[in-house]
């Protein structure tokens, strides 16, 4: 009996400082009247660099090889500061008016760029437009590429499926080059 009298006395003491302990989680602090205030995720809805678009749409078409004008229309809400522009071409497409274009940012959206190109043959090719938007110090850069179509791929097409039906008898397959390979079985 000695022995349960020895047990239940510390085992009192343990259940009584719980006991304390257990309280103690409902009482209110001081920091519950502090709001902390919530954390929205960072939502980018805008492109990193300028904020600079082309308005035209693409792509720009020259109905065969040679030379032909085009206007490029570039726009940024952005109001002060300067925007300079350098204009590049794809291989086929050459660059016969300026490169390099200077405008002052102010109350006007919209800058037209003047482009005279000269393709040497049929195809696609792109005009590549470097922008840098510099404002307080600062300068912001976007790349934009314009497409140009030059002749009609839609006769191309329709030309060579015509061809590949002649070719088959009338019959609606095209075919492709192929290449195959076969190794030796193990």
């Amino acid at each position: 009996m000695d022995k349960i009298k020895g047990i239940s006395v510390p085992l009192v003491y343990i259940v009584g400082v719980l006991l304390v302990f257990l309280s103690a989680c409902n009482t209110p602090t001081s920091s519950s009247d502090v709001t902390v205030p919530k954390k929205s995720p960072n939502v980018h809805t805008v492109k990193p660099g300028a904020p600079v678009k082309l308005e035209n749409t693409q792509p720009f078409f020259l109905s065969a090889p040679g030379a032909g004008d085009l206007e490029l229309v570039l726009s940024t809400p952005q109001n002060g500061g300067a925007m300079l522009v350098d204009i590049s071409t794809s291989e086929g497409l050459q660059l016969e008016s300026s490169t390099h274009y200077e405008f002052t940012l102010g109350e006007v959206t919209e800058y037209k760029l003047p482009v005279r190109i000269r393709a040497v043959s049929e195809g696609r090719y792109y005009i590549n437009v470097r922008v840098g938007l510099v404002s307080n110090g600062q300068r912001d850069n976007r790349i934009i590429t314009a497409i140009v179509q030059v002749g009609d791929v839609a006769k191309k097409a329709q030309k060579a499926s015509a061809e590949m039906m002649d070719k088959n008898n009338d019959e609606k397959v095209i075919s492709l080059p192929a290449q195959e390979t076969v190794s030796p079985a193990k």
